[in-house]
């Protein structure tokens, strides 16, 4: 159920992107149900894996990859039709082609895949909230202020990135202190995201 979920914001981008062609000045009843079935989707995936034990290894790559397709697919839409900013849309596609780069990483010369990080969920809903801003008929200052909390969460979700990211590959290069450090944890999983 939680990798259908993931699924389903990935067959959601290419809905969006028509959706968004279509429309003229305002934004069509499709376009704001297509987006707010994505961020539903995506505060509701890792819930169901928790409470249902369904956390798996395929999803903790699934999620993230779904996050990054839907939300740059959204940038990338907004900012041809609606007038996005650049700057937000260009640090939106370095924080994730840098994050899926190190995951690939990880993935293939140290069977590694991080946990998506809460604070990378909050920055994908603060993303698609801000893209709704840009859908919907609301003054400019509200628009430029949702885009700024979330360039926000994008930084403050890379820090978190980086800092467990950190944390893995010390483990990585020293295993027998991380465990010495650490008596009551298990040793780093090899099935431990590709990212925040």
């Amino acid at each position: 159920m939680a990798n259908a979920l993931s699924l389903l914001r990935i067959l959601l981008v290419a809905p969006l992107l028509v959706s968004l062609h279509r429309d003229g000045e305002r934004a069509s009843a499709a376009t704001v149900l297509v987006l707010l079935a994505a961020a539903l989707s995506d505060l509701a995936d890792g819930y169901v894996a928790r409470r249902y034990g369904q956390v798996s290894r395929t999803g903790r790559i699934l999620d993230p990859v779904a996050d990054k397709l839907f939300v740059g697919s959204l940038g990338i839409g907004l900012y041809c039709w609606r007038g996005f900013p650049a700057w937000l849309l260009a640090g939106i596609l370095l924080r994730d082609v840098g994050i899926v780069a190190v995951g690939c990483y990880l993935l293939r010369a140290h069977g590694l895949v991080l946990s998506p990080s809460r604070s990378g969920k909050f920055a994908t809903v603060s993303l698609i909230v801000a893209g709704l801003a840009y859908l919907l008929p609301v003054p400019g200052w509200l628009r430029g202020a949702l885009s700024w909390l979330a360039a926000g969460m994008l930084v403050v979700s890379s820090l978190d990135y980086l800092r467990l990211l950190r944390r893995h590959l010390g483990a990585l290069r020293h295993p027998a202190a991380s465990t010495r450090a650490a008596p009551s944890r298990a040793a780093p999983s090899r099935c431990g995201t590709l990212g925040g």
